[in-house]
């Protein structure tokens, strides 16, 4: 049994992982679908997806500071009534420029709450088997982010997606209340030049690189997944949940087993490395994909690469700064996230309209190849811890 420490430390910030992307998913993954129906143009639906990413990108390094020197428990809860916010007024607008303030909004909370509950992890969870531990974070949200779609899927068969958008806000408020028991760690406070030199580390740099380009297929898949899946493949929301449901079952294998590699060996730039590159291939192979089976063998690989990548890069990142202002180098790398989220949702716009939905994962994943040609020219040798 944990005890209730244990449970401050593991059990309730994965809980709290696990049900903020399980709501989020649950109506994200199909409001492009919409916002189209009420009249939105794929370049407005992807601006408004992409102003999530400018507001976190403006925002990461910020608010990675105040993780470090205010209480980040009191930032998760701020973050959550800010995504509350987001959610209620989605169910209002009904036009465009209604829009633009929500998604600055529930960027705003987003953010806050993800480098702030990440920050509190990092502080609490202690030394040795950090890869497990982190593990179990991408592990839980990976259960959130299939489950989520898989059951709104269900869900829109039989009633309108208003009423899906009802039912995420009223299942944001239990995680407001159980925010309020996380463990209260203290601000530090620590001179700038240590942050300075901490962006001077070249496995920050290598790091922040790969994120980056990691992160460019992020943004085409909010604005161009679920619309590819109807328009090109011709799922139905319940197909469509499926294919989340595929999706998690692939990080929840390869995501401890990765975590197992980690932890024996150290090896954060290889296993980076291998999952750039099939994250890569598996969206290429979209241009080739017409049916529900080839959907699943192209997430198979895709997913696969997309669990390593992840969880090499959120792994390494106590061994880049002190774990005491670890807040400002995550908040750092999720700069590198958001800012190649914000270029692949214009990109997927823009050749979505061009050339089908099918283009905005061929131009992202063959970003990827050049991440991992740049990755190569820069880190080729021994790997090191």
């Amino acid at each position: 049994m944990f005890s209730r420490e244990q449970f401050q430390i593991f059990g309730l910030p994965n809980i709290l992982f696990f049900g903020q992307l399980f709501i989020l998913q649950f109506f994200y993954m199909f409001l492009p679908l919409h916002l189209q129906e009420i009249g939105l143009a794929n370049w407005q639906i992807g601006l408004l997806a992409g102003l999530i990413p400018i507001t976190a990108m403006i925002l990461s390094i910020p608010f990675g500071i105040f993780a470090d020197r205010i209480v980040p428990k009191h930032l998760v809860i701020a973050g959550l009534v800010l995504s509350a916010i987001f959610v209620f007024g989605l169910g209002q607008a009904k036009g465009f420029f209604e829009m633009v303030p929500l998604f600055i909004i529930g960027g705003i909370g987003m953010q806050l709450f993800y480098i702030s509950l990440f920050s509190l992890y990092y502080k609490t969870i202690g030394g040795g088997h950090n890869s497990k531990k982190i593990a179990l974070v991408e592990m839980s949200r990976v259960l959130g982010y299939g489950l989520g779609p898989f059951i709104a899927g269900l869900l829109l068969v039989s009633i309108g997606f208003l009423v899906l958008l009802n039912m995420a806000f009223f299942a944001i408020i239990p995680l407001i209340l159980l925010s309020l028991f996380l463990k209260k760690t203290k601000g530090i406070e620590f001179d700038i030049s240590q942050y300075k030199r901490d962006l001077g580390n070249k496995k920050i740099q290598m790091v922040f690189l790969g994120y980056f380009f990691l992160a460019l297929h992020f943004g085409s898949e909010e604005v161009s997944h679920a619309l590819f899946l109807k328009n090109v493949i011709g799922l139905d929301f319940a197909q469509m949940g499926l294919v989340f449901l595929w999706i998690m079952a692939v990080i929840l294998v390869f995501t401890p087993l990765g975590a197992g590699f980690l932890d024996k060996t150290k090896k954060f730039k290889a296993i980076i490395f291998i999952g750039l590159l099939a994250s890569g291939i598996g969206n290429i192979l979209y241009l080739w994909t017409f049916t529900f089976a080839m959907v699943l063998v192209s997430r198979l690989v895709h997913e696969f690469g997309d669990a390593l990548a992840i969880l090499g890069i959120k792994a390494v990142v106590p061994e880049l700064s002190n774990v005491k202002r670890v807040g400002s180098v995550f908040g750092t790398l999720m700069l590198a996230s958001y800012s190649g989220q914000l270029v692949g949702a214009v990109i997927s716009g823009i050749t979505a309209d061009l050339f089908g939905y099918a283009m905005p994962f061929v131009v992202t994943g063959a970003a990827l190849f050049v991440s991992v040609a740049l990755f190569g020219l820069l880190f080729l040798g021994k790997d090191k811890k």
